[in-house]
């Protein structure tokens, strides 16, 4: 059945290529429309006939995706790409600085020109990036024709002739010309004008972003209604009348449009999309940091723009395509604004091509079929320096099939939904279902190094007039970063190894797990797993600039799983030009092994430091230090330490160094690879994995120069030896 489905599909595309004219496109898109903002989609206040009748002669989805916040959104339409991979993952405003939509990229209108189509875009782009330069303006981008689009920053909203952001444009409709209805205008002048073409028409309305502003006439309208609110925008009214009176004008523009096509003959052979960029503005931070209602509703579903809960990135998706979609027929299959590239090519009978990566999947089989499930996970990812205004918070999110994961980059924490169950978004399964939710965040690492992107660290600093420590708090409250206060900002410690860092681990006896096809041991580690999996940071308080604890759940290094039965505890105090580190492992399980060789703990350096100094004979005598000079692989070599501290060098005998005092041998190695590189060394003790253990040690780290390092360690040795 499903054979002979996929058959029929591609004799239907077949069919569509073959045409001597491919059909018109009018790809309308609306701003920052919330889920529930259209009739059809359950709206009762705000009137949408033109939409709703669009829908009962084509397609409505229930499960149509985009970004949190338009600019990604738009990148990801226009040229297929996750947004990450172009590094736009927020609006690009006043402060996107160099981020733009680079022109070397192929946009769908340039593609689509290759099956004949002359292209047009109306309205919106908002991919320029700094509006002085124009690096990235849309007359860059292979348009035909760029009508009423910006040429300044338009945040601020300004829907009345003259417009601010819009400039060298005269009114057509009079001097109190409304921006959506001269958007509206431009688009059936296009079609009238390539109507014995193929066109495609980005249509990009700029309302109903706020600023709320509304012809009069329909605002009072609105505010007759019984159950209407306000026009003031804010506070709880759902129903707002200016929100609903600009959403009427944007209604009317695709019946004008429809209006048009009719006329002049071309409505079976137009395929018509309208969408929104993102949720609608559903809630915003209030004075006193709280959310509040905003002006539009998208319940039953949780967030709004720049949220990534679902009211935040789940927007209404209309389709009519005379001939292919089933009249009055609704997809519940997710879909992404990713997915709109390889379905248009597939429209134009055109294929995706290198070295531009295509990140969504054609839809042509949901456009067909609605009940065609063809999906691939989705991820979504918005690192953020501080909070969006309204409410969004820094996170990754990832959905595959009926599970969604949000991790969040601010707190660490992430939280699990099934969307089938609970689409709303209530019930958080990330601490009842710890195999799902790590399962969803192996896969959202691995799309991180995929697309080449990191997760944020979550930085918590220590320092005196001598260092300078950091601690990722996203990574198992770990020590990642160190660096002389002569150049704070320069960081002397390596991330080769996500699980470790500068922090204790434990290998005990084989435990039946597996690294690289061979059998490995009970190992906790507290930064997190070596894919990268944090660590559960039950507890952290920093009460002086120089000190901290923390208290963490650890992970097993090799198969990801959370530590239940054990904890890992960390004391760092800054004392002069040392940092004093105290761990202690608290062990409640019941195994009991063997003696084995301990990592205590793991210190990784950046590669420049490639020469390891220690001493190896005569202890505390000033001896010549042994200077070894690692690599290539395989570089583990063992070394005796009898002073109990190494310091990896650079080509000026400047280093870093570690002292751990009962530990009298190590393992270490340098790999010189780009990809790789490191220098590593983990202080060893001997010791068992038993009922009831508690271990406890200390540990100094230092920067300087060798001599330096060697004084420090000798003194700090002299001072606690009796």
């Amino acid at each position: 059945m499903r054979c002979g489905f996929s058959i029929l599909i591609a004799f239907l595309l077949l069919a569509v290529c073959v045409r001597a004219t491919p059909p018109n496109i009018v790809f309308i898109m609306a701003d920052d429309l919330g889920w529930r903002d259209v009739g059809c989609y359950g709206n009762d206040f705000i009137e949408t006939p033109n939409l709703d009748q669009l829908a009962k002669e084509g397609m409505r989805f229930t499960q149509a995706y985009q970004q949190t916040v338009c600019s990604p959104s738009r990148a990801a339409l226009l040229t297929g790409m996750h947004p990450a991979r172009l590094g736009i993952t927020d609006y690009l405003g006043p402060q996107a600085g160099e981020k733009f939509l680079d022109p070397k990229l192929e946009t769908i209108n340039e593609r689509l020109k290759e099956a004949g189509y002359v292209s047009g875009l109306i309205g919106k782009w908002h991919l320029t990036g700094n509006y002085a330069e124009g690096k990235g303006s849309p007359d860059k981008h292979g348009w035909d024709e760029v009508i009423c689009s910006e040429t300044g920053y338009i945040g601020g909203g300004s829907y009345f002739y003259p417009y601010k952001h819009i400039t060298g444009i005269t009114a057509k409709l009079g001097e109190n010309e409304y921006l959506t209805d001269r958007l509206n205008l431009e688009a059936c002048n296009f079609i009238k004008k390539n109507k014995e073409k193929s066109f495609f028409l980005y249509l990009s309305h700029y309302g109903v972003h706020t600023v709320l502003s509304a012809k009069e006439a329909l605002i009072q309208k609105y505010e007759g209604k019984p159950q209407a609110g306000t026009r003031t925008g804010a506070g709880s009214d759902k129903n707002n009348p200016v929100l609903a009176a600009m959403i009427e004008s944007v209604d009317e523009g695709v019946g004008k449009i429809r209006q048009t096509l009719e006329e002049l003959g071309l409505t079976k052979n137009t395929l018509i999309i309208f969408t929104s960029d993102n949720g609608g503005e559903a809630v915003r931070v209030s004075r006193d940091g709280n959310l509040i209602p905003s002006v539009t509703s998208v319940a039953p579903l949780r967030g709004g723009k720049s949220h990534l809960y679902e009211g935040g990135i789940r927007v209404p998706l209309i389709v009519s395509w005379p001939g292919i979609t089933p009249n009055a027929s609704v997809c519940a299959s997710p879909v992404n604004g990713l997915d709109w590239y390889p379905t248009l090519l597939a429209v134009a009978g055109l294929t995706a091509r290198g070295p531009q990566p295509m990140d969504g999947r054609g839809i042509i089989g949901a456009l067909h079929n609605p009940a065609d499930n063809t999906q691939q996970p989705m991820v979504w990812h918005y690192p953020l320096e501080k909070p969006h205004f309204l409410g969004g918070r820094s996170a990754d999110a990832i959905r595959d099939g009926d599970w969604k994961l949000i991790e969040f980059f601010d707190s660490g924490k992430s939280e699990l939904y099934n969307l089938t169950t609970d689409p709303s978004e209530q019930h958080d399964l990330a601490s009842t279902m710890t195999d799902k939710a790590d399962e969803m965040r192996l896969k959202l690492l691995a799309w991180r190094q995929s697309v080449k992107v990191e997760a944020p660290k979550r930085w918590h600093f220590l320092q005196n007039d001598h260092l300078k420590i950091g601690i990722n708090l996203n990574a198992g409250a770990c020590i990642g970063w160190l660096s002389s206060m002569n150049d704070p900002e320069k960081n002397v410690l390596d991330t080769f190894d996500p699980g470790r860092y500068v922090q204790q681990s434990y290998y005990g006896n084989e435990d039946g797990s597996n690294w690289n096809g061979q059998p490995w041991r009970y190992n906790g580690v507290q930064g997190g797993d070596w894919h990268g999996l944090p660590s559960t940071v039950l507890e952290f308080k920093s009460e002086t600039p120089t000190t901290l604890y923390a208290k963490t759940k650890p992970r097993h290094w090799t198969t990801s799983k959370l530590l239940e039965d054990m904890i890992m505890e960390e004391w760092i105090t800054l004392e002069g030009p040392l940092a004093h580190v105290k761990f202690k492992m608290t062990y409640t399980g019941t195994l009991n092994h063997k003696a084995h060789h301990q990592e205590l703990p793991a210190f990784f350096v950046e590669p420049e430091f490639n020469t390891l100094a220690y001493v190896e004979k005569e202890p505390w005598k000033n001896t010549p230090l042994t200077r070894k000079k690692l690599g290539p692989p395989p570089p583990n070599q063992y070394i005796k330490l009898a002073e109990h501290w190494a310091a990896w060098l650079n080509a000026d005998d400047y280093g870093v160094g570690i002292y751990t005092p009962i530990c009298d041998d190590a393992t270490c190695y340098h790999v010189a690879d780009s990809d790789s590189g490191c220098s590593y060394i983990a202080p060893f003790k001997t010791m068992a994995l038993t009922p009831g253990l508690v271990f406890e040690y200390d540990s100094f780290i230092s920067i300087g120069k060798i001599q330096q390092l060697r004084e420090w360690f000798t003194a700090l040795h002299l001072h606690n030896t009796p």
